[in-house]
């Protein structure tokens, strides 16, 4: 049997985006899929910065999907001191200080990286509003829990009652509008350790916290913010494989060029429906993405003579986490696909 593969320059090729499936697994798989032996608030593994200019990175672990976040330049930090616990202090020039922390605890099997941080006003004169700038990957945006679910509300019926009182809370969607992560509601108490009233704004990408100072409040007063993420991680590597028959696109799918034969643009969406009906649907969106590569399939001379093509189809599976219902699901991603096709006398 005589094959003939098409050059990897037109025939394979990565797709560095990311394609999402459409179905997520329940709350039993996602325990399963995610089993690990680290304990709540065991200390994550990345360095804290020294100095407060420097942004504090949570990394998804999926490549352009990490978040930076800016500590707030109202307090006038100064050089971080690092102590014991895997914490670093900052003093501000402002009369507070920020105290930086950052945890990996897991939520229903699901392992989070979270960012918690400390800001204690030390008298009146520390300020009562300060910022934390996020950077967000291109179509990500962050949006108040009670704005989020009066828009589902609006756009969708039938949404559970006890989702509706999701209070306090910010989430930060993905270009899907999907929530991959959260800021948990903002807490604050003074020196009795009588609870303060405290509340977020969202100002495009920054979080400001706002703190409600009265004559009766007792300095110092401390105030608590954590904003979480989960740990999306590669599954594994896999290979998909077939054949189609040439007979599936027909000889009236060849129109003629200069040299050449190519396939016309009914032709190439058989072939993607072939590929699909022997891999599954779930491959659709890779082929959809690859498109390209049948262009150039189609148009290297001839494929008259040749009965067959090999299918050889190279991709990861990763989990990923999204929040829903008050709690996190799994869904899988494919990342780093290739695809290969080979003629087959």
């Amino acid at each position: 049997m005589r094959k003939r593969t098409f050059l990897s320059c037109l025939l394979s090729v990565t797709l560095m985006a990311t394609t999402i499936l459409p179905a997520f697994a329940g709350e039993a798989d996602v325990n399963q899929s995610t089993k690990t032996s680290l304990n709540p608030d065991t200390l994550a593994d990345f360095t804290l910065p020294e100095n407060p200019k420097i942004a504090v990175v949570m990394d998804s672990s999926l490549e352009g999907e990490s978040i930076s976040v800016h500590l707030p330049e109202e307090l006038g930090l100064k050089q971080g001191v690092a102590k014991a616990g895997g914490v670093m202090t900052y003093r501000g020039e402002r009369h507070a200080t920020l105290k930086l922390k950052t945890l990996q605890r897991e939520e229903k099997g699901v392992l989070l990286t979270s960012m918690q941080t400390d800001v204690t006003l030390k008298d009146k004169m520390a300020p009562d509003r300060y910022s934390f700038n996020y950077e967000l990957p291109s179509g990500y945006k962050m949006i108040k829990s009670e704005v989020y679910y009066d828009q589902i509300i609006n756009a969708e019926a039938g949404l559970k009652e006890e989702e509706q009182f999701q209070k306090g809370w910010v989430y930060i969607l993905n270009e899907d509008g999907e929530i991959v992560a959260i800021i948990e509601p903002a807490y604050a108490e003074d020196a009795n350790e009588k609870k303060i009233n405290t509340h977020y704004e969202v100002v495009a990408n920054t979080l400001v916290q706002v703190v409600d100072i009265t004559d009766n409040t007792v300095y110092p007063v401390t105030v608590t913010t954590t904003s979480s993420r989960p740990e999306n991680h590669k599954i594994g590597d896999y290979r998909e494989y077939c054949t189609i028959d040439h007979n599936v696109i027909g000889a009236a799918s060849f129109v003629s060029g200069t040299g050449y034969s190519c396939l016309t643009d009914a032709a190439k969406e058989k072939v993607k429906k072939a590929i699909a009906a022997k891999l599954g649907s779930k491959f659709v969106p890779i082929l959809n993405l690859a498109s390209w590569t049948l262009e150039g399939y189609a148009t290297l001379n001839s494929l008259r003579g040749y009965s067959h093509t090999s299918v050889i189809l190279d991709y990861e599976l990763w989990a990923y986490y999204k929040h829903q219902g008050g709690r996190w699901v799994e869904g899988r991603q494919y990342k780093n696909a290739s695809l290969l096709l080979t003629l087959i006398k």
